[in-house]
């Protein structure tokens, strides 16, 4: 059916509330979804959310289970990987242009394994992908 959202509305520093409403009208039972995962569902008009800095998250709300399939998947990729040894830090890059361009640099603190989520994903492009450790010399792999 119709799901209509109002503006975001920032409760405290990290905490948006995101609210909508249904053609179908009030009691409808919606499913909020969050990188095509379900958060939420009921007879809701709204939820909280915490926002952290750097994460991106894509949400849809729909009041039809019908319409969900074909729509609800996530726009991002976590890119995730193990640690290396005598490793500063990651450098995260993406194929741009016939160019690895770098997208993060992800800190190693030691805990084994890392990641890290990309930028919203356009569907109709191809996209690559690759992490490289940079020694605690400062020294990493520039190849092709």
């Amino acid at each position: 059916m119709s799901i209509t959202y109002t503006d975001p509305e920032q409760v405290d520093a990290y905490t948006w509330r995101l609210a909508w409403t249904s053609s179908l009208g009030d009691g409808t039972t919606c499913y909020v979804y969050r990188d095509g995962e379900l958060f939420a569902s009921g007879p809701i008009t709204s939820v909280l959310v915490r926002v952290v800095t750097g994460e991106y998250y894509t949400w849809d709300v729909i009041d039809d289970l019908d319409d969900a399939p074909h729509y609800l998947y996530p726009g991002t990729m976590l890119l995730a990987w193990t640690e290396t040894a005598a490793t500063d830090h990651y450098r995260v890059e993406e194929y741009v242009n016939a160019a690895w361009t770098l997208r993060a640099a992800v800190r190693d603190t030691g805990q084994g394994y890392y990641t890290w989520r990309t930028r919203y994903l356009e569907d109709d492009t191809t996209h690559q992908f690759r992490i490289v450790p940079v020694g605690t010399n400062g020294n990493y792999w520039q190849g092709v």
